[in-house]
């Protein structure tokens, strides 16, 4: 009887042990399980804000494009202002050419100063 006492308690302190083990590997279990989700909403919000960037990014992209286009139209008045800049100033070398070609005694007539003043106020 002495051994079947002491293969009950061997039998009692291993379940003991399997039980102890059981819940050892349920805890591992569980711990892994919210490592696991710990992960996923972390690559969930990783997502969430390479997401954002994105939107972001595509809205950077259509405000440069409104800039593009704004500078190419100050581009273009920019062209036009300088011709006209340079369309002045080849008037205005003509004007002083014909000026300085004018005989003296054609200086002091009232005729060719209207004409000068009216060309002048067309430049200005």
């Amino acid at each position: 009887m002495n051994n079947h006492k002491i293969l009950q308690h061997s039998l009692l302190a291993l379940f003991t042990l399997l039980i102890i083990l059981l819940i050892i590997a349920i805890a591992l279990y569980i711990q892994q399980v919210k490592i696991q989700d710990s992960e996923k909403n972390e690559i969930n919000e990783m997502f969430k804000k390479a997401d954002h960037i994105r939107e972001m990014n595509q809205q950077i992209i259509k405000e440069l494009e409104i800039y593009r286009e704004t500078n190419a139209k100050l581009l273009t008045v920019c062209n036009k202002l300088r011709n006209a800049a340079q369309e002045t100033l080849h008037d205005a070398i003509i004007s002083h050419q014909n000026l300085n070609n004018i005989p003296s005694h054609h200086i002091d007539d009232p005729s060719l100063h209207d004409n000068i003043t009216h060309d002048k106020k067309l430049h200005s």
